[in-house]
């Protein structure tokens, strides 16, 4: 609600998911990052409940290009690592949600300026054409997959790959 408040995400329509416990709110801090760099990201999650996890890394991912420069106080190194954080945080309830942050597996399928330039360009399209609510997300990723002649959908579907590896590694 702080998110829909402040404005940030009033272009970003995302489906909530049945028993969804808090990958929603992550889903939606992470496109809050992504798409409109807010270097707060770590703090915002942390002060509503979520345990952020660099998975790999201290650093926050930067979607398909690599890692940015906003630090992760928490970081685990393998599954085993995200399974006793994700266990700890459940068994003690100090946490509303763990949220492992798993980098790119080959942040050089995008290059971070031509990507970074086609978000800009699809959000500005998105405002312009008065695109909003629930299309707001196809009609972005659309273009951006069109901006980056299919490069950012590859990128994509990588990320989403590998996110599924990992989240099958450490499901609990």
């Amino acid at each position: 609600a702080k998110i829909l408040r402040e404005n940030s995400c009033y272009h970003i329509w995302l489906q909530p998911a049945a028993g969804d416990a808090g990958g929603a709110l992550g889903v939606a801090l992470f496109i809050w990052h992504q798409l409109l760099d807010n270097p707060r990201t770590v703090e915002a999650l942390e002060t509503l409940g979520v345990t952020v996890l660099g998975f790999g890394s201290d650093r926050l991912p930067a979607f398909t290009d690599g890692l940015s420069d906003v630090r992760v106080r928490h970081r685990v190194d393998d599954a085993a690592g995200a399974i006793a954080v994700i266990r700890t945080a459940r068994d003690l309830k100090v946490a509303q949600a763990v949220l492992v942050m798993v980098p790119a597996p080959d942040p050089q399928a995008s290059s971070p300026e031509r990507h970074g330039a086609a978000v800009n360009q699809a959000l500005a399209e998105a405002v312009e054409r008065g695109v909003t609510g629930p299309s707001a997300t196809p009609f972005v990723l659309r273009r951006v997959a069109e901006l980056t002649g299919g490069a950012s959908l590859a990128a994509n579907l990588a990320l989403l790959e590998n996110n599924a590896r990992v989240a099958a590694r450490i499901a609990v």
